[in-house]
């Protein structure tokens, strides 16, 4: 058998290793006639998982890299720091100030709130939203378009640990804990989405034990928007830096996922 030295192999970067994991000892490992030993096998899961971690650690950094590049170039977007012009390469006309209620209908008389002991006798495909997002799955739905959802109560209108402003898209249930909102004709709702979930909504907070926004206060929260073209060409550029952030997502979730599976497999 191997010794432990050469199992190892070399920590330096090169053909035989994995930056600083070590090829040999995987290849020893995969032999056959190793693959059983349990010294070489728990040298081999230990490299492996460093392996991993690595990967995890430097994903888990692009994921938070993207979303704060993100969060600068909304806040450098809104700030007109970061200006777009048109086909021509003119300017856009300057931005106009407005309240949301000239942006968009509020839906919230068609919203339904359902127990979870009602929900539970409902399971289904249907999404069911909340004010942070999808909280369950039941048997029907109420709308059947994108819409904007602002959530309505809740500590993360204050610490937005989550995102408050999302758009719902095919068909789902929504209940009383999210404002529901269709972007008027000349409204885009991608552009509308990033830049509600970019305000500060401390003075509209009408809650003293739980922070809420009423619908009151919603339809007066002042908002200065682009021309129509030039809020769809933020949007198609804040979307192509969501693309990104999504596929690093993707990759992090793959490693988290498949830690288990691939310890259960070396044990086989």
């Amino acid at each position: 058998m191997p010794s432990c030295a050469a199992l190892h192999g070399s920590s330096k970067p090169g053909k035989r290793s994995f930056g600083r994991f070590s090829r040999p000892l995987l290849e020893v490992f995969f032999q056959t006639s190793f693959r059983y030993d349990l010294k070489v096998k728990s040298l081999a899961v230990a490299e492996i998982f460093r392996y991993c971690k690595g990967f995890r650690l430097s994903y888990s950094c692009f994921c938070f890299l993207d979303q704060k590049y993100k969060r600068g170039v909304v806040a450098a977007i809104l700030s007109h720091q970061l200006k777009f012009s048109d086909a021509t390469g003119s300017p856009y006309p300057e931005w106009t100030s407005c309240t949301l209620q000239d942006a968009v209908d509020f839906l919230d008389g068609q919203r339904k709130p359902l127990e979870s002991a009602d929900r539970a006798k409902r399971q289904g495909q249907y999404p069911y939203y909340g004010a942070s997002g999808i909280i369950d799955y039941i048997d029907d739905f109420i709308f059947d378009e994108p819409l904007l959802l602002l959530g309505e109560d809740g500590a993360n209108i204050l610490n937005r640990s989550t995102p408050l402003c999302f758009i719902a898209e095919g068909k789902y249930w929504v209940n009383n804990h999210a404002h529901v909102m269709r972007p008027k004709a000349g409204q885009n709702i991608k552009f509308l989405c990033e830049l509600l979930e970019s305000l500060d909504y401390t003075r509209y907070n009408t809650g003293t034990a739980q922070p809420k926004l009423n619908q009151e206060k919603c339809r007066r929260i002042e908002l200065a928007l682009p021309v129509y073209e030039e809020q769809c060409r933020i949007a198609i550029f804040l979307s192509a830096l969501d693309q990104r952030a999504d596929k690093a997502q993707s990759v992090l979730d793959y490693l988290l996922s498949n830690r288990a599976g691939l310890l259960q497999q070396l044990f086989i």
